[in-house]
């Protein structure tokens, strides 16, 4: 059969004729949109309502997000700060203060798809301190105790550090456990130069962390110095400078707060080190900056490429080439936006931030298991967290394109005014005298808790919202104790059997270490890491004790809140309670019976409704019917004057200790509402943290 010919093109038809190339439309005819004309068509729809209000979103950061956007001035962006592809390293931490505990753990998590080996060090051994010289809640605190190369070996029998290599956060200096790391590659007669990883020393932020110096800074760049030398020579895959800027986030600080520390601490060392005769770039090779991955993707995204951005710029000034040393990202979930209220929702969370870190390209990635607020999380939600990062990364490709938002106006947009504000911010504290004359002052503390508490404000108001807190929130969820292990028995233990090995070192005091070389010698020789610290040429003035940064979780108000309520349940048999009283049809009430519903249910109250009633009389009986010690009425605005004083008359007659709620902002009609016996009123202005608090302690005083 003879195909049919196709159909002829229609007169003054574009299309191509045979041997002709495609035609390309022409739009000249139309004007131009400008911002102005899309503006005022959007005002006309918004009715008279503030364009400002409605359609721009303020940030924490000061940035005011647009409703649209359109291509940016320029598209220059500094050199080497474009984001890689994701570098695919899964560096899942794993909770535990024995070896004994850690290794099976690690060794399974290794053959599920871990490809990294991080050792988190409890406060002890980040100071390189015996168990003995430490606080007892020093030891195991925050992760695994060592003191002696026996120790490391326990924990790492069977791994192989090629393979996966460590990542470590060693305190202010790397020289104690970098030697304690040398020690075990050289007993097991291995390459150390094959393996890579992070043995990463960051005394600034180690001393905003704690409070009082581990060291004197000298010391610990001397140190530092130290470090990067014989890494160069022996372990050329090895970083061991790190900056844990995710640690202001933690303590509630902004995107503009995180950056702008991270950058000027990395200034510092790289000031330190150059002065030391070091060259730029080899420093600025050997760094790792952690930062932390919150809810707010496309910020993350932004602040991630700002970093790079702004890292350029630094090792420029520096007379570096930045793309001869990209900024190392290590990314981490913030524990600020996670919650022990509905953990389940965490692992919606670590998704968002796991999105976020790939999209922005970080090296490695460590996601918060789900439940790491309530305990100590085993394998099950381990993998969990770890297999996010794998679906991700391996079924949706996110780790097959390098700087997957580029291009993206909003992105690019936010990029450049998140480091524009950062940059200034920078800039304040260099003209102090740099991040140690800043954290002497208190300047960035500061301006973390007054970031913090702007969020926790948000979150108590209803303007920013967490689900399962104060948004959606389960009344009905069982309360989850948060559990601790008794590790007295254990600390004993560290304390005896490590003075032991200690007593058996003869003369350690004659013994001075001044390199790694010699911290290794000291470790094979059966030293423990107090006595390799006390052995090291310190000698710099002690730093003064400053102002803490302080982890925080945004939702410990809600949380404290719901444990209330659970302790009214305990006593009381049942939960606090609430009925809605609705009038009219559905249309009339619903709207506010929902917000009401939502707004009690952040307390712990269990919410209750009858049908919708027309006679005020038969609504007064079924309040009554209910129990509930908390009545909230629900219609409309234009009912109440009609409802309100004779339903609430009626009932506190009936029943004077009900609390009696209005849904809905009163208006010039609150001082008649309350002469009539009104208690309360509930609307999106009402603080629904303190109202709530308030709230427990009228109906249950003896509940704390």
């Amino acid at each position: 059969m003879k195909p049919e010919a196709p159909p002829a093109a229609p007169p003054n038809s574009s299309a191509p004729t045979e041997g002709e190339s495609p035609a390309v439309l022409d739009f000249r005819e139309f004007e131009p949109a400008t911002a102005a004309d899309w503006r005022k068509a959007a005002e006309s729809f918004l009715k008279g309502a503030p364009f400002e209000k409605k359609l721009i979103t303020r940030t924490p950061e000061g940035v005011a997000l647009q409703p649209i956007y359109s291509a940016p001035d320029s598209d220059e962006t500094p050199a080497g700060a474009r984001p890689p592809r994701f570098g695919g390293l899964i560096a899942q931490e794993i909770s535990a203060a024995e070896a004994k505990d850690f290794n099976p753990a690690l060794r399974a998590d290794l053959m599920a798809g871990q490809n990294t080996t991080p050792l988190p060090l409890d406060t002890a051994t980040r100071r390189a301190q015996d168990p003995g010289e430490a606080a007892p809640d020093e030891i195991g605190r925050d992760g695994l105790s060592f003191a002696v190369l026996q120790d490391l070996r326990a924990a790492l029998d069977g791994v192989d550090l090629a393979a996966a290599p460590p990542f470590v956060w060693a305190g202010a200096s790397a020289l104690p456990f970098l030697g304690l790391v040398g020690a075990l590659a050289e007993e097991r007669t291995c390459r150390a130069a094959d393996w890579g990883g992070a043995i990463l020393a960051d005394p600034l932020t180690e001393w905003a962390r704690e409070g009082v110096p581990d060291l004197g800074l000298p010391d610990a760049y001397a140190e530092m110095a130290a470090c990067l030398r014989w890494a160069e020579m022996r372990m050329p895959k090895l970083r061991v400078i790190g900056i844990q800027a995710h640690l202001w986030a933690e303590a509630g600080g902004s995107a503009v707060d995180e950056l702008a520390c991270a950058i000027a601490t990395g200034a510092a060392y790289l000031r330190e080190m150059v002065g030391r005769g070091i060259d730029v770039d080899m420093a600025a090779a050997r760094m790792v900056f952690s930062f932390s991955l919150g809810s707010q993707i496309f910020m993350q995204i932004a602040k991630l490429r700002a970093a790079r951005q702004l890292w350029a710029r630094v090792a420029a000034a520096f007379g570096g080439d930045a793309g001869a040393a990209p900024m190392a990202i290590h990314g981490r979930s913030s524990g600020f936006a996670k919650s022990s209220l509905d953990p389940h929702a965490n692992l919606l969370r670590i998704t968002g931030d796991a999105f976020a870190g790939m999209v922005a390209g970080v090296e490695s990635l460590h996601l918060s298991a789900f439940d790491e607020t309530l305990r100590m999380p085993d394998a099950f939600s381990r993998r969990l967290a770890r297999n996010v990062q794998i679906i991700l990364s391996e079924e949706c490709g996110l780790a097959d394109v390098a700087d997957a938002a580029g291009g993206s106006w909003y992105v690019e947009k936010l990029t450049a005014e998140l480091a524009g504000k950062a940059w200034t911010r920078f800039q304040e504290i260099e003209a102090v005298g740099g991040m140690a004359a800043a954290l002497r002052g208190g300047s960035p503390q500061r301006a973390a808790a007054e970031a913090g508490e702007a969020r926790f404000a948000a979150l108590a108001s209803g303007r920013e919202s967490l689900v399962g807190v104060n948004l959606s929130a389960n009344p009905k969820e069982e309360a989850r104790a948060v559990s601790t292990e008794d590790r007295t028995a254990f600390r004993s233990d560290r304390v005896t059997t490590v003075a032991k090995i200690a007593e058996a070192v003869s003369n350690p005091g004659r013994i001075r270490i001044s390199h790694v070389p010699g911290a290794i010698e000291a470790f094979l020789s059966g030293w423990t890491i107090g006595q390799v610290r006390r052995s090291l040429p310190r000698g710099s003035a002690a730093e003064p004790a400053i102002e803490r940064i302080q982890p925080r979780r945004v939702a410990s108000g809600f949380e404290a809140l719901r444990a209330r309520a659970a302790d009214w349940a305990k006593t009381a048999g049942q939960p606090p309670a609430a009925w809605l009283a609705t009038f009219g049809p559905p249309r009339q009430h619903r709207a506010r019976a929902d917000f009401s519903s939502a707004f009690l249910a952040c307390g712990g109250f269990e919410v209750r409704s009858g049908r919708s009633e027309h006679a005020i009389e038969d609504a007064v009986n079924d309040a009554i019917a209910s129990g509930a010690p908390v009545v909230v009425i629900c219609s409309t605005d234009d009912t109440y004057p009609g409802i309100v004083p004779v339903f609430t008359s009626l009932l506190k007659a009936r029943a004077p200790s009900v609390h009696i709620l209005v849904a809905g902002a009163p208006g010039d009609q609150e001082a008649a509402y309350r002469e009539a016996g009104v208690d309360d009123f509930i609307h999106l202005g009402v603080n629904r943290l303190a109202f709530l608090e308030n709230l427990l302690t009228t109906l249950n005083p003896v509940v704390k």
